[in-house]
């Protein structure tokens, strides 16, 4: 139970900084964020920010699909330096 409690507070610690920041989530229970980048030059200038952030971005793209998106799952284990890392580099690009 408090492996639960601790991703729950994870999860709502990321989404609402990102949404503070004017980034749209949307309400959907659970631990994923995902992103879609508007066009291939923003996924690549994203791709390069979390790189240099440390975070690897898993990026996913169904066959058929036009556009992509990122996919990122916090965990009960995910520190708040880590959380706030992956929120910075997000809000970042975000604001460019």
């Amino acid at each position: 139970e408090k492996l639960r409690a601790r991703l729950h507070r994870n999860a709502d610690h990321v989404k609402a900084a990102l949404r503070r920041a004017g980034i749209a989530i949307p309400e959907l229970p659970g631990p994923i964020v995902t992103l879609h980048p508007r066009a291939e030059s923003e996924t690549h200038a994203l791709r390069r920010r979390l790189l240099a952030a440390g975070i690897y971005p898993p990026f996913l793209k169904y066959a058929g699909a036009e556009k992509g998106f990122f996919r990122f799952v916090i965990s009960s284990e995910h520190t708040r330096a880590q959380l706030d890392g992956l929120v910075a580099a997000l809000v970042f690009h975000a604001a460019l």
